[in-house]
Parts: C-alpha cells; sequence; structure tokens
C-alpha cells in the first residue's frame, strides 16, 4: 500500500461526486429545456434534446469508468486496513474509504481532528519507510 493509493480512493471520490452533479444540472436543463421548446418546431426540439441526451450518455459512462475504478482501489485499501489497529484502522477507513473531511471523521471516531490528523501522518510516515 502506498500513500498514492489512498490518494487515488479520495481523488476519484471527488471525480465521482463532481461527475454526478453534472449529470443531475443536465438532466435539469434538459427537462426545463423540453417545457420550453413544445412552442418551437418539432425539429429544434430533437436537436437539442438529442444533444442532452448524447451529453449524458458520455457523462454515465464516464461515471461508470469511475466507479469501477473506486471499487477497485477500495478492494486493496480495505485489505490493508484490515491489518491495522482498531484505531488506526477507523480513522484512515473514515477518511480515505468513506472519503469524509478530517471534522467527520472526528466525529465518527470520538477522537479529536488533531489526533486523527496525527493518526493519519504516522501511518503515512510508515508508508514511506517501507
Amino acid at each position: 500500500m502506498t500513500i498514492q493509493d489512498l490518494q487515488a480512493c479520495r481523488c476519484i471520490r471527488s471525480e465521482i461526486e463532481s461527475l454526478e452533479e453534472r449529470i443531475l444540472r443536465l438532466r435539469s436543463q434538459a427537462e426545463r429545456t423540453t417545457g420550453q421548446l413544445s412552442k418551437t418546431p418539432r425539429g429544434e426540439q430533437r436537436d437539442y434534446l438529442a444533444n442532452y441526451v448524447a451529453r449524458l450518455d458520455g457523462l454515465e459512462r464516464q461515471l461508470a469508468a469511475k466507479v469501477i475504478a473506486l471499487e477497485e482501489h477500495l478492494a486493496g485499501v480495505d485489505r490493508w486496513i484490515e491489518q491495522l489497529p482498531e484505531q488506526q484502522a477507523m480513522v484512515m477507513r473514515a477518511r480515505y474509504v468513506e472519503g469524509l473531511k478530517w471534522w467527520q471523521v472526528a466525529i465518527q471516531t470520538s477522537y479529536s481532528m488533531a489526533h486523527c490528523k496525527t493518526i493519519n501522518t504516522t501511518i503515512k510516515q510508515k508508508l514511506n519507510t517501507k
């Protein structure tokens, strides 16, 4: 396990969230456009809708690929986390598998944010020495 593997999980998770937001915005735009275009000639409406559908399809394909990549990374990270002591495992799982922010990690683990960051730093130092 490397630091890059852990950071890749967080990075892929944020990319997935970004794609999901873009998909929601695009669907919302398509729904609004459909209502507005009802008075336009049929050909123009189809062009707009076809454009939205094509863009939506592309984003959904990207999303599917990112989800698969995340699952592959998480499988390796989970196996590695299972080998850690319980306290360290809780912090690392919350931060990298669940993708929580430090204040959320602190709440979930019932540790202070500073203690969670210390645990993270300690583990990262051990990974660098291997």
